[in-house]
């Protein structure tokens, strides 16, 4: 049985440039990002292209996970969507996977969303994601609306 997020030990830190390794290993994974836009592995122009955005940190920052041994182990994703209304994301390395670090990942997303002033949390989840379903559902957050796309399910956490 997977430990609670409470219980799990993570350092969640800003994205640095140092990361993009780790990074370029989750983005070419195909378990991965088998629920990501279009469910293929991501080209180098666009893993750069998406890096760059994430470290200008204006509308979309990222933050890297790290267990207690410093092994990077996920990756949170916030996005300005709309005044007060953020869309958070996560992926964790297969490696890791049933240990709570998604679940940990959203906590942190959510609660730095809160200290922020935000009104909303919101994440789009494919509907064939079940385990991404659980872990937003035990977060807090609620099934809003099918997207235009029926293939895609929007949760809701509201602050």
């Amino acid at each position: 049985m997977a430990p609670s997020p409470a219980d799990v030990e993570l350092n969640i830190r800003p994205l640095l440039p140092d990361d993009v390794d780790f990074l370029r290993g989750l983005a070419s994974d195909p378990r991965v990002v088998r629920f990501i836009g279009d469910g293929q592995p991501w080209t180098e122009l666009y893993l750069q292209q998406r890096l760059r955005e994430a470290l200008a940190g204006s509308q979309v920052r990222w933050f890297i996970a790290c267990d207690q041994t410093g092994a990077r182990v996920g990756l949170l994703s916030l996005r300005l969507r709309a005044p007060g209304r953020v869309e958070v994301g996560y992926w964790v390395a297969p490696d890791h996977w049933g240990h709570g670090y998604a679940g940990r990942l959203l906590q942190h997303g959510v609660e730095l969303c809160r200290v922020e002033g935000q009104a909303a949390v919101v994440a789009r989840v494919r509907a064939g994601n079940g385990a991404s379903q659980r872990v937003l559902l035990r977060g807090g957050f609620v099934e809003a609306e099918r997207q235009d796309d029926p293939s895609l399910v929007l949760y809701e956490h509201n602050l």
